[in-house]
């Protein structure tokens, strides 16, 4: 494991290391290198105010969005899963809307809920609720109607078969869906604030990119690699306790 850690490691150097010296090498306006991006990011982000202005409001809205589409995915997923009849009438609806591009509708969003933070919660929801949903029915599927006989001869109450059985066993469907469902609510959480923001990473970008700051526009894209890291690490730390005993029965 050390020796997988030290390899990381050390494949991140080298790769800094090619970077600063090309950059360094050709001059380039548009790609500086990584030791001056990260002073304008430390200027920004640890010694300046841009993580109460712009990096806490997108969190906040990335965190909001992302619970209403687990909300919404982990409950009608259940439901589908359960009622076949119910999933075939709205699988047209279903496929629908997850063959529409989340970024397209940003308009229409922006026009029924105006500029505000409602909008953009409910763009990230919609974006990132679909893989949640499929693999919840999925998974909800994948239990068998079998076990669920079986929870009913016992005469097991239709809550505790839900908790004991058919969610533990969709378990590993749902967070695979959510890990996709995360990486799809972060980049939500940037194109939202593309237009109609005053604030956000996304403003940030859009921002530089305009005013040819280059280096505020790699600070802002270093911001948002290290929230994507840090959510997904936390993701898969709750995935290992809540699966633990996946994990140990295809060790």
């Amino acid at each position: 494991m050390n020796r997988i850690v030290a390899w990381r490691v050390a494949s991140i150097v080298v790769l800094l290391g090619l970077w600063e010296a090309t950059s360094r090498l050709l001059s380039s306006l548009f790609f500086p290198p990584p030791s001056e991006v990260m002073q304008r990011f430390v200027a920004e982000y640890v010694t300046g105010d841009a993580v109460t202005v712009h990096v806490i409001p997108g969190l906040l809205r990335f965190g909001a969005g992302f619970v209403v589409a687990v909300l919404a995915g982990v409950g009608l997923g259940v439901v589908f899963g359960l009622r076949p009849v119910v999933r075939d009438v709205f699988s047209p609806i279903l496929e629908f809307g997850r063959a529409v591009p989340p970024p397209l509708v940003l308009g229409v969003f922006l026009i029924a809920f105006g500029t505000g933070s409602l909008p953009k919660i409910a763009l990230i929801g919609f974006g990132a609720v679909w893989p949640v949903l499929f693999n919840t029915i999925e998974g909800v599927a994948a239990v068998g109607e079998d076990r669920r006989d079986i929870g009913r001869v016992f005469a097991i109450p239709k809550w505790r078969r839900l908790q004991k059985m058919i969610l533990p066993g969709a378990g590993p469907y749902i967070f695979a869906g959510l890990r996709i469902s995360l990486s799809i609510a972060l980049i939500m959480m940037v194109l939202t604030e593309f237009i109609g923001a005053t604030n956000g990473l996304g403003f940030q970008l859009v921002r530089a990119w305009r005013s040819f700051a280059y280096l505020d526009m790699w600070a802002a894209l270093t911001m948002v690699a290290i929230i994507g890291l840090t959510v997904n690490a936390g993701l898969v730390a709750v995935e290992k306790r809540v699966l633990a005993w996946h994990h140990v029965q295809n060790a």
